[in-house]
């Protein structure tokens, strides 16, 4: 299978693979070759990929993944292969983003804003785990 995954900035990685987890909005999910065509959503966390090469990983935030044949192709609004992210970094955004979390109770859309943030660097620390064996 052919994985890609596009941010704004443009192309992120490119890989053929074995096998991809992603966190979709509903929960995570897996794909394997022959996989039914699927159109879902995600949320920030951390994409996952297996192939005969090794296995790697890459954090990503909100967006689309689509499945269609031999084809994974994932649309996200933010991402970060694990030697592009600054670990320290996310874990100062992840304590001022739980900071104000906890500060905005009675502002729905700043609160939603400040979670954002938070899954963001969360997904950007979990996924700094994966240095080891990262595919490009």
């Amino acid at each position: 299978m052919r994985l890609e995954v596009v941010t704004p900035k443009g192309t992120l990685m490119e890989a053929d693979v074995d096998e991809v987890v992603a966190p979709g909005s509903a929960g995570e999910f897996g794909v394997l070759p022959g996989h039914v065509p699927l159109l879902t959503g995600l949320k920030a966390g951390v994409l996952s990929f297996r192939s005969r090469a090794g296995s790697g990983a890459v954090a990503v935030g909100k967006g689309f993944a689509q499945v269609v044949g031999d084809r994974v192709v994932v649309l996200v609004d933010l991402g970060a292969r694990p030697e592009q992210i600054d670990a320290a970094a996310a874990q100062k955004d992840l304590a001022q983003a739980r900071q104000e979390i906890d500060k905005l109770a009675d502002d729905v859309g700043a609160r939603a804003h400040a979670e954002e943030r938070r899954d963001w660097a969360q997904a950007r620390l979990d996924a700094a785990g994966h240095k080891g064996g990262a595919i490009h």
